[in-house]
């Protein structure tokens, strides 16, 4: 009996101490990314927030330094996650409205190609992995902004412009004459029969 005891103690330390270490490890782990903001169904990670962070940081390295840009970059800090939380709605709108922008997606990256003289798709992947780029990240981004265009212009644009009355959008025209107008251009052609 004594010895079963001490089996039973012996088998307890040794599940206590496992236990103790296996504390302390998930007290050393850190976690890897983490959410920060839940957007109705999406999430905006870390990771995505502090990679905003350092672009719009470049980006005004470009243009200011010393003082003036960290005054700059803390003014625009509050609006970084603002813009990500309503590109986040954005893209969420644009998929209740089954918006598909894969067709505006593909003509960018056929663009692309003519422009860099690439006959295909891997010949832009590898020219675009030298200047430092992902080509998957760029389509996912130029999808979002295709995305994000489209829900504006159903959504926001286009009820604005149903809204306007005639008198109204004749009243602009009449203001804004010089963005409509073109240059008057002339095409010549020949038709010769011999």
């Amino acid at each position: 009996m004594n010895m079963k005891l001490i089996n039973i103690a012996l088998l307890l330390g040794i599940a206590l101490m496992g236990a103790s270490v296996a504390r302390a490890q998930e007290a050393d782990v850190k976690p890897i990314d983490e959410v920060i903001v839940r957007v109705n169904a999406g999430v905006i990670m870390r990771s995505a927030f502090e990679s905003s962070q350092r672009e719009w940081l470049e980006e005004l390295k470009s243009k200011y330094s010393g003082e003036e840009l960290e005054k700059k970059f803390n003014e625009l800090k509050p609006r970084i996650l603002d813009d990500l939380i309503n590109s986040q709605l954005l893209a969420q709108r644009a998929k209740d409205l089954s918006i598909n922008v894969d067709a505006q997606v593909s003509q960018q990256i056929l663009r692309l190609m003519k422009e860099n003289n690439c006959d295909s798709d891997k010949c832009l992947e590898q020219k675009m992995r030298e200047a430092g780029y992902d080509i998957d990240e760029f389509k996912r981004i130029l999808g979002e902004n295709f995305s994000r265009e489209a829900v504006l212009g159903q959504e926001v644009y286009g009820k604005i412009f149903r809204a306007l009355t005639e008198k109204e959008k004749r009243e602009f025209y009449e203001k804004n004459k010089q963005f409509y107008a073109e240059p008057g251009e002339i095409t010549l052609s020949n038709i010769f029969i011999a």
